[in-house]
């Protein structure tokens, strides 16, 4: 799909182009399915009316962000988008979907510091047959005891993914202070966790419909909740390691390795 994006001010074009979502390529405005102007006093607009204006070029560049990746999220034709975190390893991926603040990112940095491949900490990018694509946006990682978040290159953590992989594990995971602890359940409960996340779920709901349910066709699907994400991040690279080598439907080792101490 295309946006298309105005800049008033020639001096803010660099870095407006550090908003735009990873492998983008210049399109013909003509079929844009969106349209963004950066105006001068930092006031962003659409042609429905505007969005904001609080005179500061950081918040105005913040929202265009936003507003260009809710956009593609929406109206990207051949792909869902689904809020989750996403990794691979081994060339098979493990999906966490979430919202924000529900410490996605955290478990995705973990994830990668400990040998995961990095895809996405904001969507899975899952095509019609389920398999999901990188979008390898930097992680944005709040600071310690604030909202306020850092962007941090991917490549600073670890290794970036470049080709679609096949859903192995979805963990639908919250933070608590208790211990790890996951429960196994069916392919039906991964696609509605996926569809419970997914942006374009009442636009598009035929197509994220084929989608989630090809993703969570042959994928472990665990809900629960966990501690420390260095730890949760090494129990789940064991179960997605062990996912590879175990026929689907075989669940009950997976789900043994991720209770308890």
């Amino acid at each position: 799909m295309t946006v298309e994006v105005a800049v008033a001010e020639t001096r803010l074009r660099s870095r407006v182009h550090a908003c735009f979502p990873p492998g983008w390529e210049h399109g013909d405005a003509a079929q844009a399915a969106a349209r963004f102007l950066l105006e001068r006093d930092a006031r962003l607009s659409t042609g429905d009316g505007l969005l904001l204006s609080a005179g500061d070029d950081a918040a105005a560049l913040d929202a265009l962000d936003i507003a260009i990746r809710s956009a593609v999220a929406l109206n990207a034709p051949e792909h869902v988008f689904v809020h989750a975190g996403v990794v691979a390893h081994d060339g098979r991926a493990l999906v966490l979907p979430g919202s924000s603040l529900a410490g996605k990112t955290t478990l995705v940095a973990a994830l990668v510091r400990a040998g995961a491949t990095y895809y996405s900490d904001e969507f899975a990018v899952l095509d019609r047959t389920g398999r999901v694509h990188p979008f390898p946006k930097p992680l944005s990682i709040r600071e310690p005891g604030s909202l306020d978040q850092v962007d941090v290159p991917a490549d600073e953590l670890g290794p970036v993914g470049s080709a679609a992989a096949d859903v192995a594990v979805i963990a639908n995971v919250q933070w608590s202070a208790a211990e790890l602890a996951l429960r196994p359940g069916s392919a039906g409960d991964g696609a509605v966790a996926l569809l419970s996340h997914a942006v374009a779920a009442r636009s598009r709901p035929a197509a994220v419909l084929e989608a989630v349910c090809a993703a969570a066709t042959d994928a472990l699907y665990l809900e629960g909740l966990r501690g420390e994400a260095e730890r949760a991040a090494r129990a789940l690279l064991d179960v997605i390691a062990e996912r590879g080598a175990t026929p689907p439907g075989r669940r009950e080792p997976a789900a043994r390795a991720l209770s308890g101490a």
